[in-house]
């Protein structure tokens, strides 16, 4: 169950693809159990593969959190067999995910050091965690479009 701002005709979802839909409300006062949910295809469309949610023929009602989307949205974790509506978790998530765990792990210990003197002796390395290219181009598909 997610609460969102109103008053345009488009709704992100942040867990998305979207799995399932149980039910949309718009309340001005919150009072969610004496609203009417809304009508799938009729009042508004899921695009399930991108979390978007568009109202058709308006926008949603204007106003801080006065739409209300329970929901279910997301990946399927590794090793669990995907149900009906489900993803499966990308094989190139699983993998960025894992070769950036293993370069972090590796970096742990010198974690923000910039450059090391010894005598006659130094070396630098970058500060900080940087994303790797290659997990930044195996991520690359999978960006997400925020619009404020």
């Amino acid at each position: 169950t997610e609460y969102y701002d109103g008053g345009s005709q488009l709704i992100y979802l942040p867990r998305y693809p979207i799995i399932s839909v149980t039910s949309i409300t718009e309340s001005v006062d919150w009072d969610w159990d004496n609203e009417t949910a809304l009508t799938a295809n009729d009042e508004y469309r899921a695009s399930n593969d991108k979390g978007l949610l568009t109202r058709t023929a308006t926008t949603w009602l204007s106003g801080t959190d006065t739409v209300r989307v329970v929901y279910r949205g997301g990946y399927v974790t590794p090793g669990e067999i995907p149900g009906t509506g489900e993803t499966a978790l990308p094989y190139a998530v699983r993998e960025a995910a894992i070769l950036q765990v293993a370069y972090m792990e590796r970096r742990k210990l010198d974690a923000g050091m910039v450059s090391v003197s010894t005598g006659s002796q130094s070396f630098g390395k970058a500060s900080g965690f940087e994303m790797l290219p290659l997990v930044k181009a195996l991520l690359n598909p999978f960006k997400r479009m925020v619009i404020v």
